[in-house]
């Protein structure tokens, strides 16, 4: 028996005036009641029920002042709560019940909560900020941002540098309210024995290669005492492999230039190694040194503006990087040595339910302020130590911490089959429930807390999301198809055998989803990051998801996945194993070098300037497949009837007139104009009619290989293996055969 319940309100509270009828209460909350009776659930339970009730002003008690505490719930409360879900009592004395626990204390009533309508004005809210263009920000002589500073430093001066990236240096603010600038004001105005300067090092993009090199070869010049290292965003990134799309070109050469030479997994090693470094300078050169892992925009600590959430989805990795990061900040701050302090801030924005962010993670004034404020605080410490400040001032905050309290608690209930049409979760801490084959359609579910909780089965046609936390939630067997997904994070989720077709899916992470047996179909992904989402059994028919690495997903395999008729241009399929039959596929400049297609069939699909460098095709089908189609119309010229045959790879063998309409007879043949396919395999292949226009297949094995009606117009054939290869009918026009083996090859 819980000895006491602490029952949170979310309204005003008013007497009982009227009775209440059964209608108007849900069936779940009176079988919840009658579970409690016959301990088939816990007290707990049993109080989200009723908070449920009090919240939607179903029930309405009155506030009571009493301040006393019962030590445990009477056990005439339980008998009347059973009594009231067999219908042996009337609401009205279930009520009164309720009443009771509130006027003894055991039910809380006098906390008040945020109201909805206050919460959903709080996002529309927005920082400003300077773009490039506006920012004139001062630059002294030595390139730091701020006014000139004497290099010698005076005697009266307690210099400190601050060093980062373009959060250091303020980005979208004025001089005056970057948070080295905000620092240097708030130390100043207590009672120093020396003036504080604070000098702003930041520079845009730079990382903590960038930096502690910044400071050895020129910052440490300068004399400091204490060197503020605010560090971690631009580190991000150093843990990803390569990758490529049309906002990055993440490679070897750019990871030596802004991380360093390592292993991937060994990056957090290195990060607390260079900060035991600095840490060690700073004790053999007499300044003291504190490190800051900074803040970012998540979907798990703040209330987010519509400013904040958007600019979350704006990054796709953003998801993967924060995992990363997470990594590194715990490493570091375990490992880091001889360092004055190494301080998580990922967390201190946690209790401002207050525009900060105009972007995923540089802060207007007000956030640079906090920013400011918090490492003032481990700033004075270090002054008092040093005999700069006589005593540490305590209570110098500012900005008064606010957060909405929405604090509705029904985790771990039970709301299995039932019809929760239309129902308010806003802002509910719904984790670990089971909403399996519950109807949820038009339900609020806008900052609730959906970690593990299950929907397998049900039905969730225009629910509102926003700012969900749905780690090891299951939707599997969900239709998706009424469902807005933008800015909805489903990473960690199963969605086995869901309905997620003709999605537009740029704005929405899928990090470690189970898409097995998912029905992606006609969705589109631009640039988007399924590191290990399972998409091996996954419909990808008719998708267009291009920029896509693929090669990060799970077990790199689609082998079971159905890829007809799909777009995947420019994608990264290195290792990856693809289906045994593709039909009218396009790898336009897709990454898919040392491939294995061996066995495959693959018919009417682009392969124009891809990177196949190495990749075997041995015994496959890569023939030209005869199709006919009818087209309303007819007198269609040539060219009129492969616009209108438009995406099909086709050549246009004939083309009749048929009662009005035109029957059109077509070779659907594949196209790897232009691609690189020097040292590829094609041993024992199929490839008539292919068009391998200006194609490199400098070293490719066609052994036996049949290319007759094959285009090889400009291909470079230099050293290629074609011995018994049959080129009936081929078209060799400006071919280079140069030292080409023709042994037994059947010639045009």
């Amino acid at each position: 028996m819980i000895k006491k319940i602490i029952f949170l309100l979310v309204i005003f509270l008013i007497p009982i005036t009227s009775p209440i009828y059964a209608e108007s209460v849900p069936d779940w909350v009176k079988n919840t009641a009658g579970w409690w009776a016959t301990d088939a659930i816990s007290e707990t339970e049993f109080v989200n029920a009723i908070q449920f009730l009090v919240n939607e002003g179903i029930i309405e008690v009155a506030s009571s002042s009493s301040d006393s505490n019962s030590e445990s719930t009477p056990d005439w409360v339980k008998n009347t709560a059973g009594w009231w879900a067999t219908d042996a009592i009337s609401e009205t004395e279930f009520v009164n019940a309720i009443q009771f626990l509130v006027n003894e204390g055991i039910i809380n009533t006098k906390t008040e909560f945020s109201s909805q309508n206050d919460v959903e004005e709080f996002f529309g809210r927005e920082i400003s900020f300077m773009t490039r263009n506006e920012l004139v920000p001062e630059i002294n002589s030595q390139g730091l941002r701020g006014p000139e500073f004497v290099m010698n430093k005076p005697n009266d001066v307690y210099r400190i540098i601050a060093v980062g990236g373009s959060t250091t240096f303020g980005s979208g603010v004025e001089d005056s309210f970057s948070w080295p600038a905000l620092l240097q004001k708030s130390l100043n105005d207590l009672e120093t024995s020396k003036r504080i300067e604070v000098l702003n090092a930041g520079v845009s993009a730079a990382t903590s290669l960038q930096n502690i090199n910044h400071i050895n070869q020129k910052l440490i010049n300068f004399s400091p005492d204490l060197i503020i290292l605010y560090e971690g965003t631009n580190d991000m990134g150093c843990m990803l492999p390569y990758f490529h799309n049309e906002n990055t070109e993440w490679d070897n050469n750019s990871m030596l230039r802004l991380c360093g030479d390592y292993e991937l997994d060994e990056y957090p090693e290195l990060l607390a190694e260079r900060f035991s470094s600095l840490c060690l300078k700073g004790s053999k050169n007499n300044f003291d040194v504190i490190i800051i892992l900074q803040p970012n925009v998540e979907l798990k600590s703040k209330i987010l503006t519509n400013q904040e959430l958007e600019s979350y989805f704006d990054r796709p990795q953003n998801r993967v990087l924060l995992e990363d990061y997470e990594l590194m900040k715990e490493y570091a701050v375990l490992n880091s040595k001889e360092c004055n302090s190494i301080n998580d801030f990922t967390g201190i924005f946690d209790g401002y339910d207050i525009p900060l962010y105009f972007d995923y993670h540089h802060t207007g004034n007000l956030g640079n302020q906090i920013i400011s404020e918090h490492i003032r605080d481990l700033t004075t410490p270090v002054l008092f130590e040093k005999g700069v400040l006589d005593k540490i001032p305590n209570d110098l905050e500012t900005v008064e911490n606010f957060k909405f309290n929405l604090d509705k608690n029904y985790s771990n209930s039970d709301y299995a089959g039932q019809d929760l049409k239309e129902e308010l979760f806003f802002g509910a801490d719904l984790s670990g429930s089971n909403f399996e084959k519950a109807n949820l359609s038009n339900a609020d579910l806008r900052l609730a807390d959906l970690r593990n909780v299950n929907f397998s089965d049900s039905i969730i046609d225009n629910i509102k999301l926003r700012q969900n936390i749905f780690d090891g939630a299951s939707f599997e067997n969900v239709d998706f198809t009424n469902v807005d997904l933008e800015n909805v994070d489903l990473s960690y989720t199963n969605l086995q055998n869901s309905k997620i077709s003709e999605k537009n899916l740029e704005r929405t992470h899928l990090y470690k989803a189970d898409l097995r047996g998912a029905d992606l179909s006609s969705s589109k992904m631009k640039n988007g990051f399924l590191n290990d989402a399972d998409l091996s059994s996954t419909n990808l028919n008719s998708v267009i998801f291009s920029n896509i690495n693929f090669s990060t997903i799970k077990d790199k395999s689609l082998e079971n996945s159905m890829m007809d008729y799909a777009g995947f241009a420019w994608s990264d399929f290195r290792g990856v194993k693809l289906p045994k039959e593709m039909f009218m596929s396009n790898f336009f400049e897709a990454n898919m070098q040392e491939i294995n297609l061996k066995d495959r069939i693959i018919h009417g699909s682009v392969f124009h300037s891809s990177k196949l460098t190495g990749a075997n095709f041995d015994n496959a089908d890569l023939s030209g497949v005869n199709n006919r189609y009818t087209i309303e119309g007819s007198g269609y010229s040539p060219d009129a009837l492969k616009e209108l045959l438009t995406p099909f790879v086709e050549l246009i063998i004939e083309a009749v007139p048929s009662g009005g309409d035109t029957e059109v007879e077509i070779i659907l043949y594949n196209n790897f104009y232009g691609a690189n396919l020097e040292n590829a395999s094609f041993v024992n292949t199929n490839l008539t009619w292919i068009d391998f226009t200006n194609a490199n297949l400098r070293g490719a094995d066609l052994t036996n290989a049949d290319l007759s009606n094959v285009y090889l117009v400009g291909a470079d054939l230099t050293g290629a293996n074609l011995t018994n290869a049959d080129l009936t009918g081929a078209n060799l026009t400006n071919a280079d055969l140069t030292g080409a083996n023709l042994t037994d090859a059947i010639m045009p």
